[in-house]
């Protein structure tokens, strides 16, 4: 939650930075999401640990890491073309896998309803980010849904997941 908050934070106030100072921070920040979104997977994969979707949900759960390693391969070949193409699959992978998340916590009642939104919605304004129509003052937008799932996963972790003990 924290890490999305300074994700958010830095390119709300990147164009004050100047464009030299932007592009050095820039890059470190979305290295920085992907570290929140890899453990907020982590997350919500062990909250779905004992409900009857386990396999499922660990299935999404390698799918969305998956797609993590492909978009940060991407990333760093970003200056060729070819670097293009496994950011895309990356981010194709990670929107199946982070829908899949979103609806099996959705239906196993794991995160609030708005938390799975948020998981869904996440990767979305990061495909439009990339790819798409959202625009570089708008690029802060791409953190403020983790850190809605954050805040989700941390209200679901102060709730007993477990069943209780039968044991009198």
């Amino acid at each position: 939650m924290v890490g999305s908050a300074a994700f958010a934070l830095v390119l709300l106030l990147s164009p004050a930075l100047g464009n030299l100072r932007a592009e050095a921070v820039i890059g470190p920040m979305f290295l920085l999401l992907f570290v929140v979104v890899g453990v907020g997977v982590a997350a919500i994969a062990t909250l779905l640990r004992r409900t009857r979707y386990t396999k499922l949900a660990g299935l999404a759960s390698i799918g969305s890491l998956v797609g993590l390693v492909l978009m940060v391969v991407g990333l760093l070949t970003i200056q060729e073309f070819v670097g293009l193409i496994p950011m895309f699959f990356g981010l194709l992978v990670l929107i199946v896998a982070l829908v899949v998340l979103g609806v099996l916590s959705v239906v196993t009642n794991v995160l609030r309803w708005w938390g799975s939104v948020a998981l869904v919605t996440g990767p979305l304004f990061l495909f439009f980010a990339v790819f798409g129509t959202l625009l570089p003052p708008m690029h802060w937008l791409i953190g403020v849904p983790w850190i809605a799932v954050g805040l989700a996963v941390f209200l679901a972790a102060g709730r007993r997941t477990e069943q209780p003990s039968r044991v009198r």
